[in-house]
């Protein structure tokens, strides 16, 4: 369903060259929940816009049911961190946006309907925005996303504006939502827990330029997840020690670089 083989970003600005992401292998499945795990700033979500066509790549490719992607498609539709909805149309309304551009959609109230009653607001299609929690409109918006049957969802850090306790409930329902829907999900995180418990296989970048480090299939934890079973706190542990290990070296390198800058504004001053 979706191939990103050997991608590379990199950033040019002012004589100065940044990059981002290098040499990124990624693959999911039909209907695969696959979670890319990564400490903040390190380009997850500059890839998942690669995928969605916003951004334009350096090098490599990105295929979704072998077509190379080029441009934003809505076979690949974004849910974002911030809701990115209309405050002045109603839960249905923000829905049924998602048709703007398909004026020939005959059922597409229907539709709308339909997804408001797996992401569980049904209820509350009538409503305007600011009447809601922001974990209510969050589902709003996945809402928006699944209405035009796109074949991968992307889906970037979308619980972490909530409270944590809010934040387990979404995470429940985004696995229910998958179950029902069955649709490929790419979901961006920097929560260990929560990739745990919502992927299939979970793909750990390392800090800036980001490589995969290591990939960790998740096929064998049976669902719904126990956060507190022994495979799953092992398993937590393993990921924590892998990326504290990065952590130390972001340190160093910043302490030496501190250094370094140190030393040459000595040398000017002597």
């Amino acid at each position: 369903m979706l191939e990103i083989k050997n991608l590379n970003k990199t950033f040019f600005e002012d004589n100065t060259t940044f990059e981002i992401l290098k040499d990124i292998n990624i693959s999911a499945k039909k209907g695969e929940f696959v979670c890319i795990l990564g400490p903040s700033g390190c380009g997850k979500t500059i890839l998942l816009y690669i995928i969605a066509g916003f951004l334009e790549k350096t090098s490599g490719q990105v295929i979704v049911d072998g077509k190379i992607v080029k441009d934003p498609h809505p076979d690949r539709m974004m849910v974002f961190q911030d809701y990115v909805l209309f405050p002045w149309k109603t839960v249905l309304q923000n829905v049924l946006f998602a048709f703007e551009n398909n004026k020939e959609t005959s059922k597409k109230e229907e539709i709308a309907n339909k997804y408001l009653d797996i992401v569980g607001l049904s209820n509350f299609k009538d409503w305007y925005i600011h009447k809601l929690s922001g974990g209510m409109q969050q589902r709003v918006a996945i809402a928006r996303a699944l209405a035009v049957d796109p074949k991968v969802l992307l889906m970037d850090e979308p619980l972490s504006a909530l409270d944590s306790q809010y934040r387990k409930f979404l995470r429940k329902k985004v696995e229910q939502i998958w179950n029902k829907t069955k649709k490929t999900i790419i979901f961006v995180t920097h929560s260990i827990s929560e990739a745990i418990y919502l992927a299939d296989k979970i793909y750990l970048m390392s800090p800036r330029p980001a490589t995969i480090k290591k990939v960790y299939d998740l096929k064998e934890f049976k669902r719904p997840r126990d956060t507190s079973s022994k495979e799953f706190v092992k398993l937590k542990k393993e990921i924590e020690k892998e990326m504290s290990l990065d952590f130390k070296k972001m340190l160093n390198n910043f302490e030496n670089k501190s250094i370094d800058i140190e030393k040459k504004m000595l040398d000017v001053k002597l």
